[in-house]
Formats: C-alpha cells, sequence, structure tokens
C-alpha cells in the first residue's frame, strides 16, 4: 500500500502581514490531524554560520548586521528536503528558532506528514525550489 501524498498550501508575505494569523487560521479549520503547520522560519541560519562572536556585545553587533528578511538568512535546502520528507508521508525533525537568543535552539520539533502542509514564510512563493512544491498558494 502506498502512502498518499500531502498537499502543501503556501502563504507568503513581509513580515508582519498576518501570515501566520491566516496558517493557524486555516488550521483551526480542518479536522484534528488532516493538517500540520509549517513555518519557515524555523530555518534561519543558526549564529555559527555567521561565525564567532568573542563576547556579548560582538555577538549583538553581528546580529544587528543580519538581514533577516533576506532569502540568504535561511537554510532553503534543509526546508526543501524537510518539504520533500513531508510531503512523501515521511516524518522530520524540525529546527526551531529562539527568537529572543537570535540562535536556532538545540531542541526540534517532531512533524508527522499530514494530508494537508500548510506552509507560511515570507519566501515560500518567491524561490522556486520551494515553490516548485507548492500545490495551492
Amino acid at each position: 500500500m502506498t502512502k498518499k501524498k500531502s498537499f502543501l498550501i503556501a502563504m507568503s508575505g513581509g513580515s508582519g502581514s498576518g501570515k501566520s494569523t491566516l496558517a493557524e487560521a486555516l488550521l483551526g479549520h480542518l479536522p484534528k490531524g488532516q493538517a500540520v503547520m509549517f513555518g519557515e522560519d524555523a530555518y534561519y541560519h543558526p549564529m555559527s554560520h555567521y561565525g564567532a562572536p568573542k563576547s556579548e556585545t560582538e555577538r549583538k553587533a553581528l546580529i544587528a548586521t543580519i538581514n533577516y528578511d533576506a532569502p540568504a538568512s535561511k537554510e532553503v535546502d534543509h526546508l526543501v528536503s524537510d518539504l520533500r520528507a513531508l510531503k512523501a508521508g515521511q516524518g522530520i525533525d524540525q529546527p526551531i528558532y529562539d527568537y529572543d537568543r537570535h540562535d536556532r535552539s538545540k531542541k526540534t520539533r517532531r512533524i508527522e506528514p499530514a494530508p494537508v502542509l500548510i506552509l507560511e514564510g515570507i519566501h515560500a512563493l518567491s524561490m522556486p525550489k520551494i515553490r516548485s512544491l507548492i500545490d495551492l498558494s
């Protein structure tokens, strides 16, 4: 028996435009267990990607230079790999981004596949690698 592939819905927009609110509302209208929300922000590069600051002052200065709205701030290949796995019926361990620390957490979020995947993020529709996986936007 083959598993049915997940249907990927994606929404995109600028920071603070309501993507997460809309995604959560959609999730709330679907039967429990039939959909899972998948946030692009989980794939921000860890701070180690940018270097190893020697002090808190250097760390804050480094954070100030990072454009979190730029596509280069994300691990796109990791995101695409996880989306492909979910669409193929495989569970993933999604990174967790800690906004207070401006760094990736050591913990992950286990996501099991569901019939509907809801992706939200500022680049969800602008990157060809992601866009090629989307069923509805």
